[in-house]
């Protein structure tokens, strides 16, 4: 009897301990996937994330690398979709609440017809800045500048909560080492 009971004990402590992680760690989890790099790096590729307005779809993905000597770098990988030919973007800004960050430096990786749409697919480096700001700030907009023209596009709302949740569970562990 004493055997069962240290058993059933053992048993539910052990349940308990391996039990415990926090719930909001999980729900982020599946918005992004860690790699550790070796001599001390990781890297972080986050799932894409989509903006709107009423013509034309953004999406963007991630790729941030951590290590000791270098605080964060990272890479943005973003589809344009649009009725409208736009072949090449001269910047991308993340406008949130009045402050600015630019992206001047992107590159076309290619340009293609999709349906009714062009698909535009570009790649740029981006800092510590606009990453703290795009996945911490409440309220953000997308301007893309191409061509004297600019197209404002604003998260969708399931971004908005993924945002939120990647910047408590991941952003906020990245920046601050």
């Amino acid at each position: 009897k004493l055997f069962i009971f240290v058993l059933f004990i053992s048993s539910f402590l052990l349940n308990a301990c391996y039990g415990i992680k926090p719930q909001s760690s999980g729900k982020a989890k599946k918005y992004y996937e860690s790699f550790y790099l070796g001599d001390g790096k990781s890297q972080y590729f986050i799932k894409p994330l989509e903006f709107e307005n009423k013509t034309q779809n953004l999406v963007l993905d991630f790729t941030i690398r951590q290590s000791e000597d270098v605080i964060i770098d990272g890479v943005t990988n973003f589809s344009l979709y649009s009725p409208i030919l736009i072949d090449n973007i001269d910047s991308l800004n993340l406008n949130p609440a009045g402050n600015t960050i630019s992206i001047n430096e992107i590159k076309r990786l290619f340009i293609e017809k999709e349906g009714k749409k062009y698909h535009l697919r570009n790649t740029a480096n981006i800092t510590k800045e606009f990453v703290e700001t795009f996945f911490g700030a409440e309220d953000i907009k997308l301007m893309i500048y191409a061509k004297n023209n600019v197209y404002n596009l604003v998260p969708i709302k399931s971004t908005n909560k993924n945002r939120k949740l990647l910047f408590e569970n991941l952003i906020q562990l990245i920046i601050l080492e």
